[in-house]
């Protein structure tokens, strides 16, 4: 009887707590870790300095809007999970991972950051228009699930494939100034040939998406391990394959800088490279961590490398010293290299 007692107690111990535990949550500060989004915050809260944001306080936000108010970091923003609609634009963030349980979002605007990773983004299936204007985005993987996306602003990104999004359907329509379409895509780095077209042009005009050819600027894809690379969607045969040595990516430095309007040269005797690119000249010789540029000493993270008679440079030197914007996808492991805008 007293463990049945026991038991009944426990139980109804529970069941009142919870109301206490759960507005007790409701209460608790937030700690943001960006000053100017704490004070953007409070605001639009109509509070004062020295008072506290609350937990219950970002739930009762909707509608917000933090437009070129210098933040970086969004911390504290994932308890806001009844925005609908957002503008983060025209500020300095790099990391959007905070916005990812923001699942009731049906428009925002990320415009004029500096984002790369779209990942936090996967879980928004409400979303109907996203604004990605200027920033470094390459990978639209991520946005491939979201199914009432029909608005999507990417000018001026890093956007080479269209594959992940060519299922979406996006808003367009007709007016006395002639076709108006919601998915913008000029200055990136879309292969639009014609003639032929291109597979990209292809599912450009299927997804009636506007970006000017002539904005386009060129991209290497080399995977590791293959011999094959592509500029733009043309392969192009190597001679050696670029590989993965002591941790660092390697990749070979006569493709590379061809497609980069660099000129390259060998020295056989002095075992170095001779890299000219504009005003820049670079002298390099194999195994060392170091290299003459426009004859100052410059160090570099890992050695040139002489494999099977072709010089190879890590990825590394590619963006530092080269001036190329390089990233990297894991399956297939591949190095994407981006001419200079």
């Amino acid at each position: 009887m007293s463990k049945i007692l026991s038991g009944l107690l426990l139980v109804f111990a529970i069941f009142f707590s919870l109301p206490g535990q759960a507005s007790m949550e409701q209460t608790l500060e937030i700690s943001f870790q960006d000053d100017r989004l704490d004070q953007a915050i409070k605001d639009i809260l109509q509070k004062d300095d020295n008072e506290a944001v609350t937990q219950r306080d970002m739930k009762s936000l909707s509608v917000v809007n933090l437009k070129g108010k210098g933040i970086t970091r969004l911390a504290g923003l994932e308890y806001a999970s009844n925005i609908t609609e957002l503008d983060l634009s025209q500020n300095e963030i790099k990391d959007i991972g905070p916005l990812r349980e923001l699942t009731k979002l049906t428009k925002l605007n990320l415009s004029e950051n500096q984002i790369k990773d779209l990942n936090p983004l996967k879980k928004m299936t409400k979303l109907s228009e996203l604004d990605l204007k200027s920033n470094l985005v390459y990978d639209l993987a991520p946005l491939k699930s979201l199914e009432f996306l029909n608005v999507l602003y990417l000018d001026n990104n890093r956007v080479w494939n269209l594959e992940p999004i060519r299922n979406l359907t996006f808003n367009h329509y007709y007016d006395t100034g002639g076709f108006v379409t919601f998915l913008q895509l000029s200055n990136n780095y879309l292969d639009l040939r014609d003639p032929p077209p291109s597979k990209t042009l292809k599912i450009l005009n299927e997804l009636d998406g506007e970006a000017s050819r002539q904005s386009q600027l060129k991209f290497q894809r080399l995977v590791i391990g293959s011999t094959t690379a592509y500029v733009w969607e043309s392969p192009f045969k190597l001679t050696h394959a670029p590989f993965i040595a002591s941790g660092r990516t390697y990749v070979p430095i006569r493709f590379v800088s061809k497609w980069l309007g660099s000129e390259v040269s060998w020295d056989q005797s002095k075992k170095e490279v001779t890299i000219r690119k504009g005003s820049r000249t670079i002298h390099w010789t194999v195994n060392e961590k170091k290299a003459n540029v426009n004859g100052e000493t410059v160090s570099v993270d890992a050695p040139l490398l002489l494999k099977n008679n072709s010089t190879f440079v890590p990825v590394r030197f590619v963006s530092d010293v080269l001036e190329s914007s390089v990233e990297y996808m894991a399956n297939p492991k591949t190095v994407l290299i981006f001419e200079k805008k």
